[in-house]
């Protein structure tokens, strides 16, 4: 069993094994990519989310006033 399946099996694992360490830095690059984005590039934002989060994200655009 690898690290990532004790992880998701809720068993003990070493967290910086090459393979989580390795999809820690594919999820920072995404983020970055995401950060980067304006607020009103709401479709490039969410297929950005998806491949990462595994499922359809939906982000909405609120506005505040005050």
């Amino acid at each position: 069993m690898n690290e990532k399946e004790k992880m998701l099996a809720g068993q003990l694992y070493k967290a910086f094994g090459e393979e989580l360490l390795g999809e820690r830095q594919h999820a920072k690059e995404i983020l970055f990519e995401f950060n980067a984005l304006r607020p009103n590039e709401i479709d490039q934002r969410n297929a950005l989310l998806k491949p990462l989060l595994d499922r359809e994200v939906l982000l909405l655009k609120i506005s505040l006033r005050m």
